[in-house]
């Protein structure tokens, strides 16, 4: 079995709703959510959670905004989030969140530019599932989160398949 990181995206949802706004956006993708195993399946298990060493940086004006997901704003009994350090966070609504920082942090981290936002996988709004096994992925997925609501949400997401 393998662990994979995924970004998904979804509609303005306060922090203490997102695990089970997630529940319901991740669904469609369940192995096991048919009796004979789900031909679109993703996932067997997820958690929120980032990359320890790539989290979603905060833009710095709304540093502690409560609309942040953190260890803070969501009950530990519903996700149980890690600490994370100043002006980082597992996701929150999209104009809240350096992307261009993200970008850039990526960028010295692998001495070349490329896409820093999404996981190996993005779910979208409208519900499509496409990950980095497809020519693109991440330009694609760039773009998508780039042009995405402020308001709507981003999540980093911890699969197991």
């Amino acid at each position: 079995m393998t662990e994979f990181y995924a970004t998904v995206c979804l509609p303005p949802t306060p922090p203490e709703r997102v695990p089970d706004a997630l529940a319901v956006a991740m669904a469609p993708y369940d192995m096991n959510a048919t009796d004979d195993w789900n031909p679109v399946g993703e996932w067997d298990g997820w958690i929120v959670q980032v990359h320890p060493a790539a989290p979603y940086l905060v833009r710095p004006a709304y540093d502690g905004d409560p609309r942040l997901l953190t260890s803070a704003t969501v009950p530990a009994h519903r996700a149980g989030l890690a600490p994370l350090g100043p002006l980082e966070c597992h996701g929150g609504p999209r104009g809240l969140l350096d992307f261009a920082a993200m970008r850039q942090r990526a960028a010295r981290q692998h001495d070349a530019p490329r896409a820093a936002v999404a996981g190996h996988a993005l779910l979208t709004l409208d519900g499509r599932w496409r990950d980095g096994g497809v020519d693109g992925y991440r330009e694609w997925a760039d773009e998508q989160l780039e042009h995405l609501d402020p308001e709507a949400v981003v999540v980093g997401v911890l699969c197991h398949r």
